[in-house]
Order: C-alpha cells, then sequence, then structure tokens
C-alpha cells in the first residue's frame, strides 16, 4: 500500500498521507495511522490541516487505548486550535 510513496513529489506525498493514514485507521491499525498522520502534519503548510490531523491522532491513540498518549496528544494541538479561535474573533 505505501511502498513507493517516497518516490512521489512532495506535494503529492502530503495529500496522500492523510488518506493513507485513514486507510490505516479504518482498518484498526492505529499506529501505523498515527506514523502517517505525523508524517502529514511534518509536510503540511495549513494549520487548519495540522489541526485536524493532531486530532485525528488523538483519537487513533484513543481507539487504540492510549489514553494518556490521547491526552497528550490533545494538548500538543491545543495552541493551534486557541490560534484559529482567536483569528475567528479577528475577522
Amino acid at each position: 500500500m505505501a511502498l513507493g510513496l517516497t518516490a512521489w513529489p512532495a506535494p503529492l506525498r502530503a495529500a496522500a498521507q492523510p488518506s493513507l493514514a485513514e486507510e490505516f485507521f479504518d482498518e484498526g491499525d492505529y499506529f501505523r495511522a498515527i506514523t502517517e498522520f505525523r508524517r502529514a502534519i511534518f509536510e503540511s503548510k495549513d494549520e487548519a490541516e495540522s489541526l485536524r490531523l493532531w486530532m485525528r491522532i488523538t483519537a487513533a491513540y484513543m481507539k487504540a487505548g492510549r489514553l494518556t498518549d490521547a491526552l497528550r496528544t490533545a494538548q500538543k494541538a491545543e495552541p493551534l486550535a486557541r490560534s484559529k479561535r482567536d483569528q475567528a474573533r479577528v475577522c
């Protein structure tokens, strides 16, 4: 499934990773999903997309029964959520 992904140009890899991560998530392969979500965050330039991906990682940890990791991940996403909320107030 993921074979050959690194040979793709960076924009295509970034676009493919969230969907690959979602496939892993849907299959119950939460730790592989987390890896792909993290990879997509690293390549993402969009704060809203990064926030969504951090929340998907949180959900994957919760599904895997790793509640402490889920909490830590949600705490990492909190500054992004505050930033988006503050931007909405300015507009």
